[in-house]
């Protein structure tokens, strides 16, 4: 079972994508994400790529040249449009020490232009919001080769899916994305009780989505995951779980002693988003944690 991001009313089909709701949204966690994405500080932004590297230092960011997108729960498809279309202010793309390159290209209309404009996937487990967000797709520009299929992570795999896109250098086999993106989808699926058999076990979806969405993102790709359901530490022990040795002195997970460690995605922790926190009971904490996890093996 997979959430989505945004209603599935086909009624909103005539709303702008900007002015849909979303979860989140009370404390702007949308226009955060966005802002972080778009940044010339993560490497897969076009700002961060048309930066040039000191001299003597290698652009490592080079290697991102049309950076691949997949929104796991995609719902209405909003965050995709606004990644393609790069709705960010000049002010929101930069950092606080340092400005686009582009940023004379783009004071006349005061908006950036510099989208996410490589592959671009949105997947959900909802025919009607897949419905949704291909109808909302007509009418937003330069969205159009931008994919919206249906498909639950937890009981499919990208191998069996005809529309997956597959890798040039090896051969058939299903492509990983340099960036893949989860809001609210891994809290939707921690709520759930369902389990899927799995080495003669029943095991909760929450136990085993971690490692399939973490499978879909390339090496040296990144990892987003927000939640309003768990805080950042419980979204790094979730996504980074530690490695011990079981009885017959296997590597296993943390939490996930049915998968030995072996050719198990590995992720650490990029960076964190920050929201507005509050105090109760003596500790201070946030309503949304936003983890970004780049994948090391």
């Amino acid at each position: 079972m997979l959430v989505s991001w945004g209603p599935r009313n086909t009624q909103d089909e005539d709303v702008p994508v900007d002015d849909l709701p979303s979860w989140f949204s009370d404390v702007n966690a949308p226009q955060k994400i966005l802002k972080f994405l778009h940044s010339i500080d993560f490497p897969l932004s076009q700002a961060s790529r048309n930066t040039a590297p000191e001299d003597g230092a290698t652009n490592e960011k080079s290697s991102f040249l049309h950076p691949s997108v997949l929104d796991v729960g995609t719902g209405n498809g909003s965050m995709l449009f606004q990644l393609r279309q790069g709705n960010m202010t000049d002010q929101d793309t930069s950092s606080e020490s340092e400005q686009s390159n582009d940023e004379a290209a783009t004071q006349n209309t005061g908006r950036s232009s510099l989208g996410y404009t490589g592959p671009t996937y949105g997947i959900d487990y909802s025919a009607s919001s897949i419905e949704l967000a291909r109808k909302i797709q007509t009418s937003r520009p330069n969205c159009t080769d931008i994919e919206f299929h249906i498909m639950d992570v937890i009981t499919q795999r990208p191998a069996d899916m005809e529309w997956w896109p597959r890798s040039r250098d090896e051969g058939s086999q299903a492509m990983l994305f340099d960036l893949v993106l989860d809001k609210g989808t891994f809290d939707a699926v921690s709520l759930s009780a369902d389990t899927v058999p799995l080495n003669g076990q029943d095991v909760r979806h929450c136990d085993v989505y971690p490692q399939l969405v973490s499978q879909m993102v390339e090496p040296g790709g990144f990892l987003l995951v927000t939640s309003c359901n768990w805080t950042e530490e419980e979204v790094v022990q979730w996504f980074c779980p530690e490695v011990s040795r079981d009885e017959e002195g296997t590597r296993r997970l943390r939490g996930q002693g049915i998968r030995p460690v072996e050719n198990l995605a590995v992720l650490e922790v990029y960076k964190k988003i920050e929201y507005p926190t509050f105090s109760f009971g003596g500790r201070k904490g946030a309503g949304v944690a936003s983890v970004c996890f780049k994948r090391t093996r």
